[in-house]
């Protein structure tokens, strides 16, 4: 009997109640799952469909897990499938034509929140936690999430996108960052840092790779584009211009393939074929997605990670150097290929070790695991503490931001859907929803926040609306405003509190992105504001508005001057000083 008709079989018990007990049914799901291998995704998908719509009658129990926007268009995904063999997992989803099965639940970004998720949650299902990966670019999360009656955990990939992850940071339990280098960065907020190989960003991918069959053919393959952006720091360039110079050298002993722009096929195809295959990891590393993809292809991994800022990428953090992989520099490059590529034995005795390594330790099951495991071991004991760690939080802005604990949660997250710049729409969301916020704060925080927002206000919800928000404030000011011209409008809000710094600073950040302010005018506006000067008082209840000017130049600025600084900033002195310098460099480059 095939596994399909197993299934059925077990489906049409289910049905007909052909067993009196359920978990008679279920016994023999758990021999099926144990009989499928890594491709059978239809057995561990109908599997949970079948706890979902049995949990209360059922003995056995596994962690409840909600998956946040890593499977918000479908789900599972190679991320997730294995999470199917270890625990009950609903997927959220924000497209109401994704909710088909029992497995998936819609919810509104403006108008459901976790509390309401969870009452439309099946009988039986009480999540122990709420999880998404790569959740720091362009992930949209519910609102309430940071009082979510259980764990949160965000894994982070792409730290560079600084300003969303400090929102991040605030909202969930625990960050998973992707390597042990980024801890120290991460620990200093309300979420924990958790250690988890490869931050649970990805893990081993060996379900995509054959594992036999592949002529190894290629000797060296490079599979990687160039790349000017601020996390490869030009030494993908480098690289590329190494092995062009090598290929020419000695094309007549050695087949070297140096393409990139592949479609997946093509690109598999490659990696299978290569005896050894090279990687350049960012300042997001030490590892990357190709990282797994070349050992799990069965090639020799030959990798080198970016330096910058003072922080150094450790890829010896999961892998042994010289036993699972081979690191490289651009000095050492050429002397170390070649001693592999006479070395044939050696090659494939370490793309074997690495490839042990990753499918065997390094898989998604034995991470979900691990990090049941370590939550669970963590929040022992936690409940004694309950009271002072929520006390720590509701306190950190009580006395200046005036908001309650929930609506706190909801500003950081609406904040960070509004950091999402490169993402329109859902920077237009953030936006709505701070609108509705704003006016529960004091006279300074809703203008200075306003003025931060007012572009998307204005092009989303026009006119009309930004009057009504200032008009329940103050009705004169309001009739006061012209109702299409977006520079009047900024200029008359800013002068009601020109002296404030965050009232400056987002006045001075339009201006800029605007092209407003004569520029020979900007770096003394700017050093009168605030060149200079510390803020000691300064916290994550401000709404800072950083130009994101257009072009290579532009985003190279941003991620040097702004981003990286940003994310190595551990409080929010530190963090202030870094907006403000960012928008004096922008000012004094004008």
């Amino acid at each position: 009997m095939t596994l399909i008709d197993r299934q059925n079989q077990l489906l049409e018990f289910e049905l007909s109640r052909s067993y009196e007990d359920i978990n008679e049914i279920e016994k023999e799901w758990v021999i099926l799952v144990d009989d499928c291998d890594d491709s059978d995704w239809g057995t561990l998908i109908q599997y949970n469909l079948f706890r979902l719509r049995n949990l209360s009658k059922l003995n056995f129990e596994r962690p409840a897990v909600l998956i946040g926007a890593v499977n918000n268009a479908h789900f599972p995904d190679f991320h997730t499938v294995d999470l199917l063999k270890v625990a009950d997992v609903i997927s959220l989803t924000t497209s109401k034509e994704n909710e088909t099965e029992i497995d998936r639940l819609y919810y509104s970004l403006v108008n459901d929140s976790i509390q309401s998720i969870i009452t439309r949650l099946p009988e039986g299902f009480k999540p122990f936690l709420f999880w998404d990966s790569q959740a720091e670019h362009g992930h949209p999360q519910p609102l309430g999430l940071a009082n979510a009656p259980f764990l949160t955990i965000a894994s982070v990939c792409h730290v560079f996108y600084s300003p969303a992850i400090k929102r991040l940071l605030e909202v969930f339990d625990y960050v998973l960052p992707s390597g042990e280098v980024f801890d120290q960065y991460l620990d200093y907020s309300n979420s924990q840092v958790l250690r988890i190989p490869f931050g649970l960003n990805w893990a081993s991918m060996h379900h995509l790779y054959e594992k036999e069959g592949s002529e190894k053919n290629i000797d060296v393959s490079v599979t990687f584009s160039s790349s000017g952006f601020g996390p490869y720091a030009e030494l993908r360039n480098d690289v590329l211009t190494k092995m062009e110079s090598l290929k020419a050298k000695y094309s007549d002993k050695y087949n070297f393939v140096i393409q990139s722009g592949l479609d997946k096929e093509k690109y598999t195809e490659i990696l299978q074929k290569s005896r050894i295959s090279m990687n350049v990891v960012g300042f997001h590393g030490p590892y990357n997605y190709r990282t797994c993809e070349v050992i799990n292809a069965g090639a020799l991994l030959f990798q080198a990670n970016v330096e910058s800022h003072g922080v150094k990428m450790n890829s010896a953090e999961l892998f042994d150097d010289g036993d699972h992989f081979v690191s490289f520099d651009l000095g050492n490059l050429e002397q170390k290929l070649l001693e592999l590529l006479s070395a044939p034995d050696r090659v494939s005795s370490i793309a074997q070790k690495g490839r042990e390594r990753l499918e065997n330790d390094l898989n998604y099951k034995n991470l979900f695991t691990q990090l049941f495991e370590k939550l669970k071991e963590l929040e022992k004991g936690k409940n004694k503490e309950s009271e002072s760690v929520e006390k720590s939080f509701s306190e950190k802005f009580k006395k200046t931001v005036q908001l309650p604990k929930n609506k706190l949660g909801d500003f950081h997250s609406a904040s960070f859907l509004w950091e999402q710049t490169n993402k329109k729409s859902l920077r237009f969301i953030g936006a709505g929803l701070l609108s509705r916020i704003l006016p529960q704060l004091d006279d300074s925080r809703f203008y200075c926040n306003l003025l931060a927002i007012i572009p998307e206000v204005f092009e989303k919800f026009g006119f009309g609306y930004l009057q009504s928000l200032i008009a329940n404030r103050d009705k004169q000011f309001a009739d006061s405003l012209p109702s299409n011209d977006l520079k009047q409008i900024v200029i008359q809000i800013y002068s009601l509190q020109h002296d404030h710094v965050v009232m400056a600073y987002n006045m001075i950040s339009l201006a800029i992105e605007n092209d407003w302010i004569d520029r020979q005018q900007l770096p003394a506006l700017a050093k009168q504001a605030f060149g200079g000067k510390d803020w000691q008082e300064f916290d994550m209840g401000w709404l800072l508005r950083y130009p994101v000017l257009s072009g290579s130049d532009g985003e190279s600025l941003l991620y040097d001057k702004f981003q990286i600084p940003l994310l190595l900033a551990k409080g929010n002195p530190e963090i202030w000083t870094v907006y403000r310098d960012y928008i004096l460099h922008l000012a004094n480059d004008s």
